[in-house]
């Protein structure tokens, strides 16, 4: 078992993982998310994948990828009214639903915190889906506290 920075001989594994997070999306806003489609397309993967924007990373056991986390750094500088921060964004976070309850997603949390530390950030962010009841209780036992809540009203 190891994590370490996804590449394009990846593509595979990750599709399979971002079509279940679709479909957890998809289930629970089928106003919002289309069922059977995934975040990325192909040629949008291949592109965050060869670049340094959004970086992926996978876990994988006997050459099988069972889980990854996204994430990216983003700067922000002192304005009139906020201080300057930098903080590591978790853009997604999945395990093979075959693999849940086995600690991979903790394992992948914990190395994005330890590479939120080395490169100097001050703290880490990410937004969950109310609908998603599974990620909202992993990440509050993982020590995340709500930070501002998007609210909305349906037509």
């Amino acid at each position: 078992m190891s994590i370490r920075k996804a590449n394009i001989n990846d593509v595979n594994g990750i599709n399979a993982l971002l079509y279940q997070v679709q479909d957890v999306h998809a289930n629970g806003r089928p106003d919002i998310f289309i069922k059977g489609t995934k975040k990325f397309k192909d040629e949008e993967l291949i592109e965050i994948l060869n670049g340094n924007d959004l970086i992926f990373y996978v876990y994988e056991a006997n050459k099988k990828i069972l889980g990854y986390i996204c994430i990216k750094i983003i700067i922000e500088s002192e304005s009139f009214s906020k201080y300057a921060r930098k903080e590591l964004y978790i853009e997604d976070l999945c395990v093979d639903e075959n693999y849940r309850h086995q600690g991979i997603a903790k394992e992948l949390y914990d190395y994005i915190i330890e590479l939120a530390k080395k490169e100097g950030c001050s703290h880490i962010t990410l937004n969950v889906w109310e609908l998603n009841k599974n990620a909202k209780e992993f990440y509050k036992k993982m020590g995340m506290n709500p930070l501002k809540t998007i609210m909305e009203f349906k037509l």
